[in-house]
């Protein structure tokens, strides 16, 4: 699964930069699953043109964010697992 419609508005250092950056990794593993949309990530790192988000999607980066989103489903997250069970329960009534 890519990361769906990311392109080029900035500079190809700016690029590098959020590649690098586990905020913005973490922000697309949240968009992956639905948690964000693609307007409040692009809104948050100023992603307004769409070759800025295209350029962001290759295999090392898209792996990159595959690999965040494994690690959160495996990481223990109390505040956020109480709140997803909560969540679940209620939606199981």
């Amino acid at each position: 699964m890519g990361v769906r419609g990311f392109a080029d508005n900035l500079p190809n250092a700016d690029i590098l930069e959020l590649r690098k950056d586990q905020g913005f990794v973490e922000d697309l593993a949240r968009f992956a699953d639905g948690v964000l949309t693609e307007k409040q990530v692009r809104a948050k790192y100023h992603l307004f043109d769409e070759s800025t988000w295209t350029a962001l999607n290759d295999d090392a980066f898209v792996e990159a964010v595959e690999l965040e989103r494994r690690a959160g489903y495996a990481r223990a997250r109390p505040k956020e697992s109480s709140r997803s069970c909560a969540l679940l329960l209620l939606l199981m009534c």
